[in-house]
């Protein structure tokens, strides 16, 4: 016999035989299993398990079969079983909670209850969802907020308070909300189109920084972020000499951030740290003679050291003569009045 023949007979014949045949005959074929008019549990539970998807072959099958397909199958195994119980979509969604995409356009309010408190953002298949449900959603898994259209203030600082960040996903949030995202990050505030002055504030007060997101900061804004942050300076346009003094006075490094410093804000730097002449591009005389006096080898940090400027910084500081390539008499003299002191 071909295996063709060999199959119709066992085809013909399976419903007589006994469960351990029938077990053998649709491991030989599983397409065998269409044959049997009423499988017993113990065949349909295995062709459930070993081919999830041929559950809709079998006639009325029983709830351990069709438990075994859900939990071994793809999530879309629950759209395979016609009219499943609350129960079934249970076990589906338990097992994965995708099979609610399977699920959603026919389940009732206690599956959705059921489904967004596993996963939140299942919401996104829930069409004018109550509020129980958003509730349930956003704390479950604040992201959720997304998929609500108009989330109440509470339910919005509910997701914001999860994380922060959540109200770059709130449609139209409310100016309590922002508030309270701003103070908890301050970088937030670039999200927010109509900055109040109690925002501008609560930002730079969670991180100065955040000075360059803040639109149009009065002088007062500005003198807290550089005396908050010492970074906070590179991110101000055409800042004030006093914004300067401010900056430097309280983070000496911060004279890198300034293009074309004032003398004040570069004399208060170098005599804080002389290596800091450095990073000013065209030093006053002031700065230069502090710099140098304080630390002799500076002069190496300054391009065409005025001559004067050398003879002030030795008559302060004899050692300076050490680094001077061109000494002349007026250098040495310099040099001579400060030892006879």
């Amino acid at each position: 016999m071909t295996e063709k023949e060999i199959l119709e007979s066992i085809e013909l014949g399976i419903n007589d035989y006994t469960e351990e045949l029938q077990l053998k005959a649709i491991r030989y074929d599983i397409n065998l299993i269409k044959s049997i008019e009423n499988p017993p549990e113990r065949v349909q539970c295995e062709v459930a398990y070993d081919y999830p998807d041929r559950i809709t072959d079998i006639k009325n099958p029983c709830e351990d079969a069709l438990i075994t397909a859900i939990q071994r199958g793809e999530p879309d195994i629950i759209s395979y079983i016609k009219n499943p119980s609350d129960k079934l979509k249970k076990i589906a969604l338990e097992h994965n909670t995708e099979s609610f995409e399977y699920m959603c356009k026919d389940c009732s309010y206690d599956i959705m209850k059921f489904a967004v408190s596993l996963n939140g953002l299942l919401m996104y298949h829930i069409d004018n969802p109550s509020e129980e449900l958003q509730f349930l959603a956003v704390r479950n898994n604040s992201e959720s907020i997304r998929y609500i259209s108009h989330p109440s203030e509470e339910l919005q600082l509910l997701a914001i308070y999860d994380n922060a960040d959540n109200l770059n996903l709130i449609k139209n949030p409310s100016e309590n909300a922002q508030l309270a995202a701003i103070l908890m990050n301050g970088y937030l505030i670039r999200l927010v189109e109509k900055q109040t002055y109690l925002m501008k504030l609560a930002a730079i007060n969670q991180n100065a920084d955040s000075i360059r997101c803040i639109k149009d900061p009065d002088e007062k804004l500005l003198a807290i972020a550089v005396t908050k942050c010492e970074t906070a300076l590179q991110y101000i346009r055409n800042t004030t000499p006093e914004i300067q003094k401010l900056s430097v006075e309280s983070f000496p490094n911060s004279i890198q951030y300034i293009k074309n410093p004032s003398e004040e804000a570069q004399v208060i730097a170098v005599r804080s740290n002389p290596k800091l002449i450095r990073h000013i591009k065209n030093p006053c005389d002031e700065a230069q003679i502090i710099a140098i006096s304080l630390d002799p080898e500076r002069i190496r940090s300054i391009r065409n050291c005025k001559k004067e400027v050398i003879i002030q910084a030795v008559r302060a500081n004899a050692n300076v003569i050490k680094y001077v390539k061109n000494i002349d008499d007026d250098i040495k003299n310099a040099a001579i009045e400060y030892l006879l002191k």
